[in-house]
């Protein structure tokens, strides 16, 4: 399970080396100016992420890599037994990260609450 790690200055996914080998992508850091909210998502949503490149898609076990849809690009990490955070960016190569974690509502709140700071 990707782990968010909030620092003075940055948002960090760090991912497992399994969640890298299967979304062909490492772990990503992105600065704070960048990030503008998180929400919790239900899991039905991660079928709409658009066309995937490159990357993993296992229905209902995993779904990782670039997701491109329209001019929108997203970053995902995602494995089964876990809730869909997604954190929407601006101004970044990347619209927004798409990743799985235990309690999603908690995760965007912890995240909402630090960029309120």
């Amino acid at each position: 399970m990707a782990k968010m790690l909030l620092s003075a200055l940055a948002l960090q996914i760090v991912q497992t080396k399994a969640e890298k080998f299967w979304g062909m992508h490492q772990d990503l850091t992105v600065p704070f100016e960048n990030v503008v909210g998180a929400k919790a998502l239900d899991k039905t949503s991660i079928r709409t992420l658009g066309l995937r490149l490159p990357g993993t898609g296992i229905p209902g076990l995993i779904i990782a890599g670039r997701f491109v849809k329209g001019k929108k690009v997203a970053w995902v990490s995602w494995t089964r037994g876990n809730e869909v955070l997604q954190i929407d960016l601006v101004g970044h190569a990347l619209d927004r990260i798409v990743v799985g974690v235990p309690h999603a509502k908690a995760a965007a709140a912890e995240l909402n609450a630090w960029l309120m700071a």
